[in-house]
C-alpha cells in the first residue's frame, strides 16, 4: 500500500515551519511567527497566520536595518502599545484576588500577549545581544 502524500508547506508542521534559516530562501532567516491577536469572541484563542521574514538579526552595526524591519510589523500587528509607556492592568482585582492568586482577566490576557511578544523579539536578536537582556521580564524592557 502506498503511503499518502506529504502535505503542502502550508500545512506542514510547527516545527518545520520555526526553522531559524530556510536553504530554500537562500539562508533567509525565519524567527517563529508571532502570532496575531486578533481575539475570538467566544474564548481568548489567537488566530495563528503571519509570519515575518527578517533577513538578519539584530547584532552590534545593523540596529536601524533591524528596526526598519521589526518595527512596522509590531505596529501592524497592534501590539506597538507593549513598546511605549503603556501600564499593565493591575495583576489582582482586590484583596481576595491577591489572597487566592486569582488573575485579573485583562492582566492575564495583557500579560499573555506581552510574553508573546517578548519571546519573539528575542528571536529576532544574536546571541550576543540577547545576553545582554536576559534579565528582560517585558517586551518594553527588552525594546
Amino acid at each position: 500500500m502506498a503511503e499518502p502524500p506529504s502535505p503542502p508547506p502550508s500545512m506542514a508542521s510547527p516545527n518545520h515551519d520555526d526553522d531559524a534559516t530556510d536553504p530554500a530562501n537562500n539562508g533567509v532567516l525565519r524567527p517563529p511567527p508571532l502570532r496575531s491577536f486578533r481575539e475570538n469572541n467566544s474564548d481568548s484563542r489567537f488566530d495563528l497566520n503571519f509570519t515575518l521574514r527578517i533577513t538578519e538579526k539584530l547584532n552590534e552595526t545593523n540596529f536601524h536595518l533591524w528596526r526598519q524591519q521589526v518595527e512596522p510589523y509590531i505596529n501592524a500587528q497592534g501590539l506597538d502599545e507593549f513598546l511605549g509607556s503603556s501600564t499593565a492592568p493591575p495583576r489582582f482585582l482586590n484583596a481576595t484576588d491577591h489572597a487566592t492568586a486569582t488573575l485579573n482577566p485583562a492582566y492575564r490576557k495583557w500579560h499573555q500577549k506581552d510574553q508573546m511578544l517578548l519571546s519573539w523579539l528575542q528571536t529576532t536578536l544574536t546571541s550576543e545581544i540577547l545576553a545582554r537582556f536576559l534579565g528582560s521580564r517585558t517586551s518594553q524592557d527588552l525594546w
